[in-house]
């Protein structure tokens, strides 16, 4: 009778033993084929694997790297989440971590993502660039947890339809009195052209393109325009006359005509990309972004001054109170020729691109700082426009596949933040022949 009993443990210790020797073989192939990128076959050996094994942590964890790399969002989180969950001390797991970190922060779940990425930052080398983005990245939660907790108090509203007329509109521009607004709109086959339209009595008439002069089958578009309304920067892309990629250009409106636009040169345009241009009221200085070798970061905001004889400045970079390592983006300087507000991946903020403002003080700008919930959210803020007078704010939202453009009016918890400026609207004329 013992020895039928020893005989049926060994049998079960060598069946066991098999088994996981078949196991392991299946992982093997998977990783074999995981190697060569072949992540379809790696696949079907990993799905095999746990399939004899439910407890193998690391087939769960190369399930769930395949999954990422085919952005299925909802399998790449099950696997990461039972690979941690079966080994949550394995050190190889550093990925799984930072990516749940980084679901959770989309979620808006900060004390979730901040456990999760500490957990990360466990097993990477404090020397390291990653070991710094895990440190941006819970400084981002610990921020918006605090913003959140006392947001502003404004309420968004989407401009009138008879603006909102494409596919997608943005980066909305206004005439100092604010009766004129220029913005780019993008049509099904991508084509980007400036748009204006004039208000009456509360009333926006549908919108036109600015000009055969401007418009071209190239893209067109994120234009600025002096307090009159006389004076244009726009970017141009692919236009012959280009020196980079996209490239500055001005414009002078004479009567109810714009001129032929001219490029604006060497001491403004690079052999990169240089757009999003933000013009002064007085036309005197120019703000941009550029992604030229001089940047801090890859894209940064440079800024040109125009002379006594009316030549524009070499641009100079803003420097690393405004530009980081990361991307700063959609300058905009206010009427008031002090503040400048503009879009930043690299200061602290909520999600990837947030809204910041920053004033100059003896010619100096002075830290960032962010503009606030729910101006800024987890998405992606690019660009915003404020009102000479500081009481309201335009720009756009992007939800699917459409972008349209949105107004509010300021809380004052934002509007002391800097200062608003007045202007004064009328015509100079000749004492004798009027």
């Amino acid at each position: 009778m013992h020895k039928i009993y020893i005989f049926f443990a060994l049998f079960l210790s060598l069946n066991a033993l098999c088994q996981d020797k078949k196991t392991e073989g299946y992982f093997l192939k998977g990783m074999e084929s995981f190697k060569k990128r072949d992540y379809k076959d790696a696949r079907i050996w990993f799905l095999r694997t746990i399939e004899k094994d439910q407890n193998f942590a690391e087939a769960y964890f190369r399930l769930g790297q395949i999954a990422e790399s085919s952005k299925n969002d909802q399998e790449t989180k099950e696997y990461y989440l039972k690979s941690i969950e079966l080994d949550s001390a394995n050190k190889s797991f550093v990925r799984a971590f930072s990516y749940l970190g980084n679901h959770k922060m989309e979620k808006q779940e900060y004390d979730e993502a901040i456990v999760y990425l500490e957990k990360a930052m466990l097993w990477t080398s404090p020397k390291s660039i990653v070991y710094q983005q895990y440190e941006r990245q819970i400084a981002k939660c610990q921020f918006a947890k605090a913003t959140m907790a006392a947001p502003l108090k404004i309420k968004p509203e989407k401009m009138p339809a008879v603006l909102n007329f494409k596919q997608k509109q943005y980066f909305p521009v206004f005439t100092a009195d604010g009766k004129t607004l220029f913005y780019t709109a993008r049509n099904e086959r991508a084509d980007e052209d400036i748009y204006f339209s004039d208000v009456k009595s509360g009333i926006w008439d549908i919108p036109m393109p600015i000009s055969s002069n401007i418009n071209t089958p190239f893209n067109e578009g994120t234009c600025s325009v002096s307090a009159d309304g006389r004076l244009m920067v726009f970017t141009s892309c692919e236009r012959n006359e280009n020196i980079g990629s996209c490239d500055l250009y001005y414009t002078k409106k004479i009567g109810d005509n714009w001129s032929v636009p001219q490029n604006l040169g060497k001491n403004i345009n690079s052999p990169f990309w240089d757009s999003q241009p933000s013009l002064s009221t007085d036309g005197k200085r120019l703000f941009f972004a550029s992604d030229r070798p001089e940047s801090i970061g890859k894209k940064d905001i440079f800024m040109s001054e125009m002379n006594s004889e009316g030549q524009w400045g070499k641009a100079i970079n803003l420097g690393n109170k405004i530009n980081t390592p990361y991307d700063e983006v959609s300058p905009f300087i206010h009427a008031n020729g002090r503040t400048l507000f503009f879009a930043s991946m690299g200061h602290t903020g909520l999600g990837g691109f947030d809204l910041f403002l920053s004033n100059r003080l003896k010619g100096q700008f002075q830290e960032p700082v962010n503009l606030g919930y729910p101006v800024n959210t987890q998405n992606d803020q690019f660009a915003i426009f404020i009102s000479a007078d500081g009481k309201n704010a335009f720009y756009s939202v992007e939800k699917g596949d459409s972008v349209n453009l949105y107004q509010f009016v300021i809380p004052k918890t934002l509007s002391e933040k800097f200062d608003p400026t007045f202007y004064i609207k009328g015509k100079v004329v000749d004492a004798k022949s009027k």
